[in-house]
């Protein structure tokens, strides 16, 4: 299972999120934080860069990018 922590903060027109989560497994024991924020390209067209940080014996991270619609 896992405990995650989410919030959301909007500074004008840039809206920026935070999460932490916390894995618990037999195998794997380890925090990820996850920011990202949300960029409105056009009236139902959406851009989310971001990264995904791992906290490990090290600190790794991968960014994303992802793209969605309102329907």
């Amino acid at each position: 299972f896992s405990f995650s922590i989410m919030e959301s903060a909007q500074f004008g027109s840039l809206n920026l999120n935070l999460c932490w989560n916390r894995f618990f497994t037999q195998n794997w024991d380890k925090d990820v934080v996850l920011i990202s924020t949300d960029l409105k390209l056009s009236n139902s067209f959406y851009i989310r860069p971001g990264i995904l940080a791992y906290f490990i014996p090290y600190f790794n991270y991968t960014p994303f990018l992802f793209l969605s619609m309102d329907l």
